[in-house]
């Protein structure tokens, strides 16, 4: 039997018919059409297991499987790596749609990219009232590494592409004790061993809804998300205390409720470790530190002002977010750094 170049690997489990229809049918019209389909129906109990049986009968590259009970998306999509055949993974979310090149266009640059492990692209953004663009920051490996880090999660799990016997050889597969924000993980594990990068194009449309995982269990994701910011200093040679995990916590929410003193003091720290131990390409890590917290600092100078809703307030946050915050981190830069 051929191996297929791709698997497209997709968890189901009680998804909207209009939004499940495009998202399958998205895959089926693909320009690439070396590729299997593995759909798992994790115990749906409303009509999707159904949808999904009626695209297997007519299309042979459907594998359709269902899960006795609900297992839920990490354990299911672990089953899945474990079943896939293709050369390559490429996620794909129930509610999402990728555009007609999506598939074609990732396998093309891994074949020519072999040193990259996953690729990601750019995305429309897509709810009930517009699409907006979504942009890709920098393709470059490190400086997705380095965000990593700092809790930027922008790599859009349904338009990511792995190579398959990478993951499976180095035993890089999603926790399953992590229940939300499973890829990011996933990603800053496989970042240890390999290189991640991504495409400029939209090469998917990612949908948001009422109904989606990071909108009704926000605060679950987050204190996920928060576990894995806090795991990654460990890599630097940093076992924080509670006052530590705060203050990298609020840095990576770009959450402004701290004193400027300390948090310059847990800056310098990071700087002077991943100097030491030199994780992260040292200026890319600076670049990524420096931008982030001044996004943190812009944040609490007009939080503090608009807090008194008049113009003038306003307009003077505005001012200050320009004239302040620039020198707060540049003081923090020559004088603990």
């Amino acid at each position: 039997m051929k191996i297929p170049k791709v698997t497209v690997l997709m968890s189901v489990y009680n998804t909207k018919e209009e939004y499940l229809r495009e998202s399958i049918e998205s895959i089926l019209t693909q320009t690439l059409t070396d590729f299997e389909f593995l759909i798992y129906d994790d115990a749906s109990t409303d009509g999707s297991n159904f949808i999904v049986s009626e695209y297997a009968a007519k299309d042979n590259r459907i594998v359709h499987l269902r899960n006795v009970q609900n297992i839920g998306l990490t354990r299911t999509l672990n089953n899945g790596l474990e079943r896939a055949k293709g050369k390559y993974v490429a996620r794909m979310d129930a509610d999402d749609i990728s555009l007609p090149t999506r598939l074609n266009k990732q396998i093309e640059f891994m074949e020519c990219n072999q040193e990259i492990i996953a690729l990601g692209t750019a995305c429309y953004i897509k709810n009930e009232n517009k699409i907006m663009k979504r942009k890709i920051k920098s393709t470059n490996p490190q400086y997705i590494k380095a965000s990593l880090f700092f809790g930027n999660t922008s790599l859009v799990h349904s338009s990511m592409m792995l190579r398959r016997d990478f993951f499976t050889t180095h035993k890089i597969y999603y926790n399953n004790d992590i229940k939300r924000s499973q890829d990011y993980d996933l990603w800053v594990r496989a970042t240890r061993l390999g290189d991640i990068t991504a495409i400029k194009e939209p090469l998917v449309e990612y949908r948001i809804s009422n109904d989606q995982i990071s909108s009704y269990a926000k605060e679950d994701q987050q204190n996920f998300k928060h576990d894995i910011c806090i795991s990654q200093l460990s890599d630097i040679g940093i076992s924080p205390d509670i006052k530590q995990c705060d203050n990298h916590i609020k840095l990576c929410d770009r959450n402004p409720d701290f004193e400027v003193g300390i948090m310059n003091d847990w800056i310098s720290k990071l700087i002077t470790q991943n100097k030491e131990t030199e994780i992260f390409k040292e200026s890319l890590f600076k670049t990524i530190l420096y931008k982030t917290y001044f996004i943190v600092l812009a944040k609490g100078i007009l939080k503090y002002h608009c807090s008194n809703s008049s113009l003038f307030n306003k307009s003077k946050a505005l001012l200050e977010c320009v004239y302040l915050a620039p020198r707060i981190l540049s003081n923090a830069i020559s004088s603990k750094l």
